[in-house]
């Protein structure tokens, strides 16, 4: 599905999947999460999206990484203080591959109407100040050893998988 392109980022090549696909599937994930019962989902899904971005984002990234559309970073963002406010500090994480931002959980902000955010060329998400990034490729999650993320990434994938294709 790649169209062959490769972005730069961070000193890594990551290949550069189009926007229109990218949307398409993090729609068809944000939807099967709001149609999962949320008692067999982790509580960090309890007030989806507002908390859940951390694993909302990495269980995406898995996904569109295992539906062939390469691989994904992983974001983490501040905005506010900490040390100046504590009221005002937030933290938020989203996806990244190359230059294009994706995030399924951005509408827990009340500035932000869109509730799947896919941008390219955009150098962060718009929502949260850069501050603080941390970096990294998205773990698989049969390595990760912890049921509850792997769970209800099954329970998400099967209700997509009963979804009309578009």
């Amino acid at each position: 599905m790649s169209d062959g392109r490769r972005a730069e980022t961070g000193g890594s090549a990551l290949p550069q999947t189009s926007l229109q696909t990218l949307r398409r599937h993090a729609e068809r994930f944000r939807w099967a999460i709001e149609a999962c019962e949320r008692s067999l989902l982790p509580v960090t899904f309890e007030r989806f999206p507002r908390g859940s971005c951390g694993d909302a984002n990495l269980l995406l990234g898995n996904y569109l990484t295992e539906q062939g559309l390469g691989d994904f970073e992983y974001i983490l963002g501040e905005r506010g203080s900490k040390a100046a406010d504590p009221s005002t500090w937030t933290s938020h994480a989203w996806i990244r591959q190359g230059r294009t931002i994706i995030d399924i959980t951005a509408d827990q902000f009340t500035e932000v109407t869109e509730s799947v955010i896919v941008v390219d060329g955009s150098p962060v998400a718009r929502h949260v100040q850069p501050e603080s990034v941390a970096c990294g490729r998205l773990p698989r999650l049969r390595r990760i050893h912890q049921v509850s993320p792997w769970g209800a990434y099954l329970r998400i994938v099967a209700v997509i998988e009963k979804l009309p294709t578009r």
